[in-house]
């Protein structure tokens, strides 16, 4: 989600400009609709993921999940009205909109296709755990509360790092999937890893402005997140992680977390014999990147998310690969194969604009907004 909190620009318009254009939140974090909204978008399948291995609840009993999504829902539409009533709403950015119009229309294609099976829950979830959530927040921007957001995000990620590092060593090995890295049936590693990344950045985001017991909170919450992606190894959780740093030193020109992460990086190398950097590279998974039968996989998926694109490449093929082989694990390979040279061209021009103006805002009020 690219929220645009200060600017006439970005995922919303429509906000006067200026250093804000907000009117002011006082309200405590726990009772801002749109910061637990957020975080319930953001962290709630992990939370419900977490509580579900917890229980021993079966794979197929989804229960659990749909509860979560139906809160995110109910909350995301508490905050459209508080704004609603507040006169505060703004209009959706047009472009990405159009992208979403474009994709929801290959979900209903492939719905009545019946070679292709699990279409009808993506299309609820894409509608009731992700675009409409989304649509309601980006229109309650106004009332975007940066520290609010930034402290629900933190709590609710601390909850799943510590849960997941405790799973890890309770009597539940059984549940745990057999590939080295921290996961569980019903959370990969790829989710683990994207949650510690998002508490990350919203810590960064406390102690910035922030000194007293949060700072502390935040402090903490960074130290346990970077032990739950060390953990998972989860390599796009790394990757996003490195470039929504650098982006946001150089953007602000905070070259002190430069020397703050060199010190961190060295005293664990350097002190701490198991820590050297082979191990520690074959650690987080990076030692055989592109070699290794997790790298192996992704190339095939993309391999044939290619064959699909070549046979399809004007109107997209479907929303998954073929056989139920899932995804292709490359998001713009995943948006020309399901819908076409149009609906890939609409993103990519999203996700080129959302960087210029993420760099361009990162510098201002509301940087938790930007690298979100």
């Amino acid at each position: 989600m690219a929220f645009e909190g200060y600017k006439n620009t970005g995922f919303t318009r429509g906000m006067p400009a200026g250093r804000s254009g907000a009117r002011r939140v006082t309200r405590r974090w726990y009772l801002d609709p749109t910061a637990i909204a957020v975080a319930l978008v953001i962290n709630g399948y992990a939370m419900s993921g977490i509580v579900a291995t917890y229980l021993g609840l079966p794979d197929a009993d989804q229960r659990l999940s749909y509860i979560v999504r139906i809160l995110t829902f109910l909350v995301s539409g508490l905050a459209f009205a508080t704004s609603f009533r507040g006169r505060v709403l703004s209009k959706l950015n047009g472009i990405l909109f159009a992208f979403w119009l474009v994709y929801l229309a290959r979900l209903l294609w492939d719905v009545a296709d019946p070679f292709i099976e699990g279409t009808e829950i993506a299309l609820v979830f894409f509608l009731g755990a992700c675009t409409v959530p989304a649509a309601l927040i980006a229109s309650s921007h106004r009332d975007w509360d940066e520290q609010n957001v930034a402290r629900a995000l933190v709590l609710s990620g601390l909850l799943v790092c510590i849960g997941g590092l405790l799973l890890r060593d309770i009597a539940l090995q059984s549940q745990m999937q057999d590939s080295g890295r921290l996961s569980f049936s019903k959370l990969n590693p790829i989710s683990l890893g994207h949650v510690g990344c998002t508490t990350v950045l919203a810590s960064i985001s406390i102690m910035a402005r922030r000194r007293g017991a949060w700072w502390w909170i935040a402090l903490v919450a960074t130290s346990i997140a970077m032990i739950l992606m060390t953990y998972a190894a989860s390599r796009g959780a790394l990757v996003a992680l490195a470039i929504c740093l650098f982006a946001y030193v150089v953007a602000r020109r905070a070259w002190g977390y430069v020397a703050a992460g060199a010190i961190v990086i060295y005293i664990l190398v350097a002190s701490y014999g198991v820590m050297n950097p082979d191990k520690l590279l074959e650690f987080t998974g990076l030692s055989q990147l592109g070699s290794d039968t997790s790298s192996m996989e992704r190339i095939e998926l993309m391999s044939m998310a290619m064959d699909q694109i070549r046979g399809n490449w004007q109107f997209g093929s479907s929303y998954t690969l073929p056989m139920q082989q899932g995804y292709p694990h490359n998001i713009i390979l995943e948006a020309f194969m399901a819908t076409g040279i149009i609906g890939v061209s609409i993103f990519l021009y999203s996700v080129l604009r959302g960087a210029f103006l993420t760099m361009k805002c990162l510098a201002g009020a509301k940087p938790l907004a930007d690298v979100l």
